[in-house]
């Protein structure tokens, strides 16, 4: 009987250590699935972020694109760039994915190779004709005098006078600005440009003015001024394009 006893404690003994493994084994395993199922949502987030931040990108390589097809400045867009590619990188790292490969260029060549091969477009230097020169100098009549004058910024207009054609260079004086007393950090300040009829326009308000009077007072049609006009300036280096003359009118609007 004694003996009966004894194997029935450490039989009941057994089964209450069994039983207690189990339920640390159980409450393990609950921990496991738990966490797996927290990193499984954060993976999700995590992809989810990641071509969000693809989309972001490609939105940016667009605008990066067309602001320096426009001339822009484009100093804000390149830094919003350069921080999605980080952000784009380091989710690669904590996903585990292959960073991405820029796609190949269209013809296979290197881009340097295949930019020197394209046509060169852009605004044209009116420098380069052969035309009288008409200087106009502005000067910001708040600055001058308390400001260093260090350079002029330069552009150039195509104009017209009673004699024919004539390139009007405006100068705008640029300053080194160290404030009022004079212990401020310098600044560039240049003098505002005046207000243009057409934004950016290689025609000044004179040339504007005779190609519409030529237009609506004296009836000549904008294909006769192009003809003329070319004559003149053919020698010079530059070609009057008919579409140029034409927008003229519904840019002044």
């Amino acid at each position: 009987m004694a003996a009966t006893r004894e194997a029935t404690a450490d039989a009941e003994a057994r089964i209450a250590a069994l039983e207690a493994q189990l339920a640390a084994e159980r409450a393990a395993r609950a921990t496991e699935q738990a966490a797996l199922a927290a990193l499984t949502i954060e993976h999700d987030h995590l992809r989810l972020a990641y071509q969000n931040l693809q989309h972001e990108l490609a939105l940016l390589r667009r605008r990066l694109f067309a602001a320096k097809a426009e001339r822009l400045d484009t100093a804000q867009l390149e830094l919003e760039f350069a921080t999605k590619l980080r952000e784009l990188d380091d989710l690669n790292r904590r996903l585990g994915a292959p960073p991405p490969v820029e796609p190949p260029a269209a013809n296979g060549g290197d881009k340097r190779t295949r930019r020197a091969a394209t046509k060169p477009t852009g605004r044209r230097d009116l420098r380069l004709l052969d035309l009288p020169e008409e200087r106009i100098e502005l000067i910001d009549p708040v600055l001058e005098g308390t400001a260093k004058r260090i350079d002029w910024d330069e552009s150039c207009k195509l104009s017209w006078r009673r004699a024919g054609f004539v390139r009007l260079v405006i100068a705008r004086a640029k300053y080194r600005d160290t404030g009022a007393g004079g212990d401020e950090t310098p600044m560039l300040v240049t003098t505002p440009p005046p207000p243009a009829l057409i934004p950016r326009g290689l025609a000044s308000p004179a040339l504007l003015a005779h190609v519409l009077t030529e237009k609506f007072c004296d009836g000549l049609p904008f294909h006769r001024q192009e003809d003329r006009l070319a004559k003149k300036l053919r020698a010079a280096g530059h070609h009057v394009v008919r579409a140029s003359a034409a927008a003229a009118p519904g840019s002044t609007r």
